[in-house]
């Protein structure tokens, strides 16, 4: 009769297993899908990402670049251009100035910022 009473547990136990392994899944996929919707976004923006920030179309935000309008990109190479979102970000809170103004309070504006 013992015998009886310890493989029905045992039966039970593998029973209840199954279920949490499943929840167990579960949980894990939730929590990858968290952190990739919380990863922090890259830091240099390309041309499409930059405008969009900014709010502005890519052929004007190539435009306002041409005119010296915006803080220069970092170039990666003749053909990578990447801006900094904070940089940017810093940018438009300060009023968005045209480049040659922003180079000169750049550092200050920078500095404070962290």
């Amino acid at each position: 009769m013992l015998e009886h009473a310890d493989t029905t547990s045992q039966t039970d136990q593998q029973a209840n297993v199954q279920p949490l392994e499943m929840h167990l899944a579960s949980v894990e996929a939730l929590l990858v899908r968290i952190l990739q919707a919380v990863e922090p976004p890259p830091e240099g923006l390309t041309p499409a990402e930059a405008a969009k920030l900014v709010g502005v179309s890519v052929s004007k935000f190539h435009a306002m670049n041409d005119d010296g309008r915006i803080p220069a990109a970092v170039k990666f190479g003749d053909r990578l251009p990447r801006w900094s979102r904070g940089e940017l970000t810093k940018w438009m809170q300060s009023g968005a100035p045209p480049r040659s103004r922003w180079e000169g309070m750049r550092a200050s504006v920078m500095r404070n910022a962290m």
